[in-house]
């Protein structure tokens, strides 16, 4: 998984997608294109909500979307796993 994880890292980022990786403690934060504009938005300075799905896989991983509202609905500002 560490592998893959640092294969796709390069892929994203020639996509304009960021992506930083950690090995130790594992973590992977994503932010598309799409999120880094939500970060404009007033309210993701003002609210953000939490949402987290665990055991995803059979290490056990934690996928944690961070969201902020808006007049479109919830809008994603990043993922992390």
């Amino acid at each position: 998984l560490i592998e893959k994880s640092k294969e796709k890292i390069s892929i994203y980022e020639e996509k304009g997608i960021t992506a930083h990786f950690c090995e130790e403690p594992f973590a992977i934060i994503i932010l598309t294109p799409i999120m880094k504009r939500a970060h404009n938005l007033k309210s993701s300075g003002e609210i953000v909500f939490v949402d987290s799905t665990s055991s995803c896989d059979p290490d056990n991983h934690s996928i944690t979307f961070m969201l902020s509202p808006c007049s479109a609905g919830a809008v994603p500002l990043a993922v992390i796993i």
